[in-house]
Formats: C-alpha cells, sequence, structure tokens
C-alpha cells in the first residue's frame, strides 16, 4: 500500500498516457472532465486498410476533388499543428476512416460539447449553429498562451484553462486556398449534418467558439478521445480518498481534476500483491512534475 501527500494546486493523473498511430507519430493527452484527449492535432497519413490518405494536391485539384485529402498546415510543421484532413476523409468509409489508434475515435459533436459545458456554456448555447459561448469564454479557455496565435484585442488572448492547448493551425479552403494562418484553430467532427459535417472554430479576435454545418471540401485539424471502458477506470479525488485498483477490478486508474482548492488530501493507493505499483503527477501543462 503505498500513501500519498499532494499538495492541490495543479490537475494530475496517476499515470500520463501517450498514443501512437499508424505512421509511429507519439501523441501526449490530457485529461479533461473525465475524457482524454490527444494534446495535438492529428497528423496520420493513413486510412485504417493503410491505404495512404492522398496529399500533395494543388488548388485546382483540391476545389474539384470530392474525396478524402490531407494537406499541410499554412501555419507551420505538421509535428506542432498537425495535418489538415477534408471532410471526405473524416467521413470515410471505404477504406475504414482514418487510421487512428486502437480505442480512440475523432472527437465527435457530442464529444465538445461536453467540453463545452464542462467550460461553462450555457444549454440554450450547447446546440446552436452559431458563435456561442461568450459569457463563458469557452473559445479563450481552449486556446494556447503561446506566441502562435495573432494578437487580438484585449481580453481575447489564450488561458489555456484545461491544458487543451488549441493551436492556430489555419485552413485550406474549399478553393484549395491556404487560409487564417495564425489566426484560426478549426476542428472537423465525424458527426453529420444536413449534407455536411459540425467543425467547431477557435479564432484570435474572439473569446467565444463557433459550431456549424459545413460542406466537406475544407481541410481542416482533428482532435482524438479515448473510448473508456474496462480495466481503465475514472476516478474523481474529490469524491475518494482510497482507491484499490483490484478491488475495482482494473489495472489502471485514471485520477482527475479538479482538487479542493486551497487544503491537501492524503490519497491511499493499493494495488495487486507483487506487482510493482507506478504512478506518475502531472502538471496542468501536462508535464511530469514527479514520478514514483
Amino acid at each position: 500500500m503505498l500513501c500519498l501527500l499532494f499538495g492541490l494546486f495543479t490537475n494530475f493523473v496517476l499515470a500520463q498516457e501517450t498514443v501512437t498511430d499508424m505512421n509511429g507519430n507519439i501523441y501526449q493527452t490530457v485529461v479533461i472532465n473525465e475524457k482524454v484527449w490527444t494534446l495535438s492535432n492529428y497528423r496520420g497519413t493513413k486510412y485504417a486498410d493503410g491505404t495512404c490518405i492522398p496529399s500533395g494536391l494543388s488548388n485546382t485539384s483540391w476545389a474539384a476533388n470530392t474525396d478524402g485529402a490531407c494537406a499541410a498546415s499554412p501555419t507551420g510543421a505538421a509535428s506542432i499543428y498537425g495535418l489538415l484532413y477534408n471532410g471526405y476523409a473524416v467521413r470515410n468509409t471505404s477504406h475504414g476512416g482514418i487510421a487512428v489508434p486502437a480505442g480512440w475515435r475523432i472527437a465527435t459533436d457530442e464529444d465538445w460539447q461536453a467540453l463545452e459545458t464542462y467550460l461553462g456554456m450555457t444549454t440554450t448555447d450547447l446546440t446552436l449553429s452559431d458563435w456561442r459561448g461568450a459569457s463563458a469564454s469557452v473559445g479563450r479557455k481552449l486556446k494556447s498562451k503561446t506566441a502562435d496565435w495573432q494578437a487580438g484585442p484585449v481580453g481575447t488572448a489564450g488561458t489555456d484553462t484545461v491544458g487543451f492547448k488549441a493551436l492556430p493551425a489555419g485552413t485550406r479552403a474549399f478553393d484549395g486556398t491556404l487560409s487564417y494562418a495564425n489566426q484560426r484553430a478549426v476542428y472537423w467532427t465525424p458527426s453529420e449534418g444536413t449534407n455536411a459535417t459540425y467543425r467547431r472554430v477557435i479564432t484570435y479576435n474572439r473569446v467565444d467558439i463557433h459550431r456549424t454545418n459545413l460542406n466537406k471540401k475544407e481541410g481542416e485539424s482533428i482532435r482524438l478521445v479515448k473510448i473508456i471502458s474496462p480495466p481503465v477506470q475514472m476516478m474523481n479525488y474529490n469524491r475518494i480518498e482510497k482507491i484499490d485498483l483490484k478491488q475495482h477490478n482494473v489495472i489502471s486508474a485514471i485520477v482527475f481534476p479538479n482538487p479542493l482548492e486551497g487544503t491537501s488530501v492524503n490519497l491511499v493507493l493499493k494495488g495487486y500483491q507483487g506487482k510493482m505499483l507506478s504512478i506518475r503527477l502531472i502538471g496542468l501543462n501536462g508535464n511530469v512534475v514527479q514520478q514514483w
């Protein structure tokens, strides 16, 4: 049995996951309101059957295309900003869809709504196809605090409240033009609307977030969400003081925010007899603070 005293000034998890795509790219993750998100934009170049997603299209070819394709971000390197995928790739069925790691999915409209609700968006705003969440500064809370973003009006700079670290990768427009470098983070979902697909837009000069049903020709970023199922168990440590993995019949657990401000807690962790218990304390910025 192991007893740890945590100072409650930061979010933490028992073990920070990394996830690897079919290309061998490794992604850090962040836990937000019981969901595990990739911490950066996706940059895989293959469908689930191993077929390469077409890339390198000219503006003319991109505009005429009605099949899946991907493109580089106008802002910078894929290793930082990920790739831009058109909606046909996101909604692909003939090749099994974009290849994502087992147990993960492209974040859906519902995943985004859960995140927006957690950040304070009202139920009235949630299903609108418009700019939403201004009263809670939802878009501002998701933006990174880095200099990647073009400066906007006072009070619009990112606060990265939950460690989502949205970066302004820009888009590739329906006519093939690369647009909004350093100005917008735009994310497809696989959720289908009327003849189009839902997306989210976060921009440099606003604090809210846009939800709209857009034609599939545009190239945009995607984020992944983990499909949570046993034997991994999510635990809110505001409500618990002891974790017995054997009792819960799990082999790993993620303890997520938010801690009780201004206090400390003794958290008792009990593993399986004869098995090593590995623990990492992760700060809000996603970095390992301490490892045991």
